[in-house]
């Protein structure tokens, strides 16, 4: 296993007292919940920052006949976005329909982590997760050696502390993750020993279990599931916001390891929360021998961490934690997964008809069959259903994209509806 370690001393200074963080409503407040019929209204301005580090807002109405959305950059021009309603056999009167759709959008909108405006500002002090670009041999620019470690085909999940015994789960879009209060008492813990303010990525796994299965877990809002003490949060970064343009990823996994090492030796040990382990690797043979033998071992393939440790100052950014998709970790996969729209649900043929086939679109604007992952019994009720799945997002994987841009030998996932 991985063996980056050369010092026992951890040069952080650790959090042993009170911690107060700001933390963000996850309740909605819809200030027009009943709105007056036969006139017009809005819902609160939701604002979110983009990638770019820039405000933007979004705000849907009623006008008497139509939805009204406006949307775009703050202090920048706004673009309205003018949507029919229509009745149906639900009984509801027009505007009580209008009202139910724009509810519909206005949750849609909070999933994505908008917020009313002080909530806005609070929630983005919380830092977004890194994600990884795919790893090229021919093309992915490297600096050996670097870290390899096994790519995990659960939730992803980022934590930090709300107060000194409670602790926030939230997926790498920013949605709170319900329930795993197990995972987040032990969490609580290990808190004490790293530095105040900080926040760990991870991700929630049981290795061998089925995504499909894992899903249902994670989907759970109120009931905590049976099996929900049987999933692990396995560690392998950590969010330390006042250093995140400082810290390489070789300092980080130190300080990972020496508090959970320091939390050992106080007598803790917890059973729910884990380090991810990795081992190095010093070239292209490296990286593919170890992700060959991560899906020998059933992991769905390896993820890559630049060290660039004792390299130029000016290559440091390149190990950094940056909360967007970058070049600093790298997933390593013999397949390409991606999200794409459910478009129509057909049927299968021969031993399949009466089952349900996806159409998905994809992002650059193709539209393919996908066979869903799900039992026989499962896919006849998608079939039977299939006006709820339109619109939703699905997740596939396919070899490459054929010379036509369409992906070959696409084969389904699961909903991405689960965050």
């Amino acid at each position: 296993m991985i063996d980056l370690l050369d010092s026992d001393t951890n040069e952080y200074e650790t959090n042993t007292g009170i911690r107060e963080e700001l933390s963000f409503s996850t309740e909605i407040d819809y200030s027009c919940v009943h709105p007056p019929e036969q006139t017009s209204w809005q819902l609160p301005v939701l604002y979110q920052f983009n990638a770019q580090g820039n405000e933007v807002l979004w705000q849907i109405g009623w006008n008497m006949s139509q939805l009204v959305i406006l949307f775009g950059r703050c202090g920048g021009a706004l673009q309205t976005d003018m949507r029919s309603v229509e009745t149906n056999t639900s009984g509801r009167t027009l505007e009580q329909q209008a009202l139910q759709e724009a509810k519909f959008r206005y949750k849609k909108k909070y999933d994505e982590g908008y917020r009313p405006r002080v909530d806005s500002l609070m929630s983005s002090l919380l830092p977004k997760a890194m994600l990884a670009n795919e790893y090229s041999k021919d093309k992915s620019k490297l600096v050996f050696p670097v870290i390899v470690q096994p790519k995990l085909d659960g939730k992803r999940i980022l934590a930090h502390m709300l107060d000194h015994n409670n602790v926030g789960l939230r997926s790498r879009s920013g949605k709170s993750q319900c329930n795993f209060q197990r995972v987040r008492d032990e969490l609580a813990k290990f808190f004490t020993y790293l530095p105040a303010g900080c926040h760990l990525d991870g991700e929630l796994y049981k290795h061998g279990v089925r995504f499909e299965s894992l899903s249902s877990i994670f989907s759970k809002k109120t009931e905590v599931h049976p099996r929900e003490n049987e999933l692990t949060y396995y560690i392998f970064d950590i969010i330390v916001p006042d250093r995140i343009t400082s810290l390489s990823y070789l300092e980080r996994y130190t300080l990972i390891v020496n508090s959970f090492n320091a939390m050992l030796s106080d007598g803790i040990n917890p059973s729910n929360i884990q380090i991810l382990q990795g081992a190095l690797a010093t070239s292209h043979e490296d990286v593919k021998k170890y992700h060959d033998e991560c899906v020998q071992n059933l992991f769905e393939g390896a993820m890559l961490k630049k060290l660039n440790h004792g390299v130029k100052s000016a290559m440091m950014k390149d190990s950094i934690y940056k909360p967007s998709r970058c070049n600093n970790m790298l997933k390593v996969k013999n397949f390409i997964s991606e999200e794409g729209i459910i478009v129509e649900v057909v049927q299968g043929t021969g031993r399949e008809e009466g089952l349900a086939i996806f159409k998905l679109q994809d992002v650059r604007g193709n539209v393919f069959p996908v066979r869903p992952s799900g039992t026989f019994d499962q896919r006849r009720v998608w079939y039977e259903n299939s006006s709820r799945l339109i619109g939703q997002q699905y997740t596939f994987r396919y070899f490459e994209l054929g010379v036509n841009g369409v992906p070959r030998f696409p084969t389904g996932i699961t909903f991405r509806n689960y965050e």
